[in-house]
């Protein structure tokens, strides 16, 4: 009897899920890489800081979770079925 490897459906679709995240927080990274711009371009103003620290935690809970997430996607590409076929 001929054994056919399955489709790897699963790989390609984890694989595709951390691309997409990688995208979606690569988007929030900019977005608060320009609140940083924005609070050390106005330094002379009150406030200043509130900026620059909402730039700095959103980049360090993004990078967190996705770090996190894409951890957890490699560790179930790497989980094999043991269901055996009678």
């Amino acid at each position: 009897m001929i054994h056919q490897e399955p489709f790897p459906a699963k790989k390609i679709s984890l694989f595709l899920l951390i691309i997409v995240m990688g995208l979606i927080i690569a988007y929030i990274v900019f977005i608060a890489l320009i609140s940083i711009n924005v609070g050390l371009n106005h330094l002379q103003q009150d406030g200043f800081w509130v900026p620059i620290t909402a730039g700095l935690l959103s980049i360090a809970g993004s990078l967190w979770l996705f770090f996190g997430f894409s951890r957890f996607i490699i560790y179930q590409m790497k989980e094999k079925n043991n269901i055996s076929n009678i």
